[in-house]
């Protein structure tokens, strides 16, 4: 599944396959299917609504990159991982691999942060 959203606050859903999605413009609320993603914001900083990027994850994920992704501005919604409910529950999970922040969730579940230093993330990054 590929799909683009618009220049407005879109809602975006992935399915099982591998998808690709990109935002657009728009503050979004982007979720992963069950395959291996590629997803992208696209909103650049804060919106006038004060809005911006979140990405959604739940059990079964899969391997998703996130391209894009704004620290301190867009969010990653954890909350439908059991047994991490704070930052420092999270802590433990996320390292750097390269130029890239790779966050290792339960069942084998990665999301990979494209061109991001772990020293950038803090709990506002994230929603649990």
């Amino acid at each position: 599944l590929s799909m683009t959203g618009t220049d407005l606050d879109d809602h975006l859903f992935g399915n099982r396959g591998d998808n690709r999605i990109f935002g657009g413009t728009g503050a979004d609320r982007i979720a992963a299917g069950g395959g291996d993603d590629i997803l992208t914001g696209g909103a650049k900083g804060v919106g006038a609504d004060g809005a911006a990027d979140v990405f959604l994850f739940s059990r079964h994920s899969g391997h998703d990159r996130i391209v894009g992704f704004e620290a301190g501005i867009d969010q990653i919604d954890l909350g439908g991982y059991a047994g991490i409910n704070s930052f420092s529950d999270l802590h433990g999970h996320i390292h750097q691999a390269g130029d890239d922040v790779v966050v290792s969730l339960s069942g084998g579940d990665k999301i990979t942060l494209i061109d991001l230093h772990r020293a950038d993330l803090d709990r506002d990054d994230f929603i649990f």
